[in-house]
């Protein structure tokens, strides 16, 4: 007699789902659209500035700020790659790394800034230079740059949640799947067929008690 193929109760191995890709390519478009927000409105509000206060080298300055729109993604995405860091697990952590490391961030980048502008910008030189002014200018990049990663975190934390939420909802999916295995393999018509097989064989050698 045919028999179905029994398959052993147990939770199959998680695989990512179609849904889990989903959110993880849901969460890769906010993040980067996130980011070419942040960058592009600092980017005209700038330029804007800088036209606004008529200086004759307003299309090099708006040239080489495009350069400078390329290396804040670039920062951003070392920042995106410090952030996802296994080393980084907890929120916590991600707090003292960006406190740690914005303000050199900072810096460097408003530094960058300073010099990529100066060669297009005879008005800026080292003469011009003011502990106030570089503090002021530390200051707005460190506050733009924890304002960018904040928005990122609580970005990450909303699809880290859902990620929980699907992920957990699939595995309560799969050990259902495992019990009704478990009782399909109580029942199955092979099992029923012998059992009543062997009650038959007993009746008949006149074992009635045994088959009771």
């Amino acid at each position: 007699m045919a028999t179905l193929p029994l398959d052993p109760p147990h939770v199959e191995a998680f695989e990512a789902s179609a849904d889990l890709a989903a959110l993880r390519d849901q969460r890769v478009r906010a993040v980067v659209w996130l980011t070419l927000i942040f960058w592009v409105s600092n980017y005209l509000l700038l330029t804007l500035a800088t036209a606004l206060a008529g200086t004759a080298y307003l299309r090099q300055i708006v040239m080489v700020r495009f350069g400078e729109l390329l290396l804040g993604l670039c920062v951003s995405f070392l920042f995106h790659l410090m952030l996802r860091s296994a080393r980084l697990s907890t929120t916590r952590k991600r707090l003292i790394a960006l406190a740690i490391v914005t303000p050199f961030a900072a810096e460097t980048f408003a530094w960058a800034i300073f010099f990529i502008e100066a060669a297009v910008d005879p008005e800026l030189n080292l003469s011009s230079f003011t502990w106030a002014g570089a503090v002021r200018t530390i200051t707005f990049w460190s506050w733009y740059f924890l304002a960018w990663a904040g928005m990122y975190l609580a970005v990450s934390y909303s699809f880290d949640v859902r990620e929980e939420q699907q992920r957990a909802a699939e595995i309560r999916e799969r050990a259902h799947i495992a019990q009704l295995r478990a009782l399909h393999s109580q029942i199955n018509p092979h099992f029923l067929f012998n059992s009543l097989n062997s009650v038959s064989a007993l009746m008949l050698e006149g074992s009635v008690s045994l088959a009771d």
